[in-house]
């Protein structure tokens, strides 16, 4: 690998502690606005035209950066029914903030994915159903599984090596809005 690629890589890690605004559903009326951050990193491996999978790590600052929010490792295997129509199951090895004296919630779960995906120049579109079914957790969670949607467009220019992104999300849970998300970074 050469310096110039070495350079980009850690740059776009760099990059991946992208801001992001959620506004997050309290237990007191009305919202909380809160800045925090995420890295991540992707690798993929195409198996054919059909099938393609990778492994996703993310890590997660929230409370004007000041916790860990969420920590945790993908396993996903995907397969393309249509070129804009994936389906796909996944497996997370997770900690995520309970807040407080509560800890973290540690667990397994399983992912089963329905996505559809759209490029329309520079632009990415892409609507997700997931549902979440947790197979192991401590703390026991009250909530063994629960269904989540959300509706994306990304901005991905194709013209270098180095991709910058910038995309919103309205993320739902059983139908009901619950965060709104806005982030930026770079893709390598």
């Amino acid at each position: 690998m050469t310096l110039l690629k070495r350079i980009l890589y850690i740059g776009a890690l760099i990059s991946c502690l992208s801001a992001s605004v959620p506004l997050m559903a309290q237990d007191s009326p009305g919202h909380k606005e809160d800045l925090g951050g995420v890295a991540a990193f992707i690798i993929k491996k195409d198996w054919n035209e059909k099938w393609y999978s990778f492994i996703y790590c993310q890590y997660e600052q929230r409370d004007m950066f000041r916790n860990t929010e969420l920590y945790y490792a993908r396993l996903v295997g995907r397969y393309k029914i249509r070129p804009w129509l994936h389906v796909g199951i996944s497996y997370d090895n997770m900690n995520y903030n309970l807040g407080g004296e509560s800890g973290y919630l540690r667990g397994h779960r399983s992912l089963l994915d329905i996505l559809a995906i759209k490029r329309w120049g520079d632009f990415n579109f892409t609507w997700m159903e997931r549902e979440y079914i947790y197979l192991h957790s401590k703390p026991r969670t009250s909530t063994p599984h629960f269904l989540f949607n959300f509706v994306r467009a990304e901005y991905v220019p194709d013209r270098s090596p180095v991709h910058p992104y910038v995309f919103g999300v309205l993320v739902n849970t059983y139908y009901s809005l619950n965060e709104i998300w806005a982030q930026a970074g770079m893709k390598v």
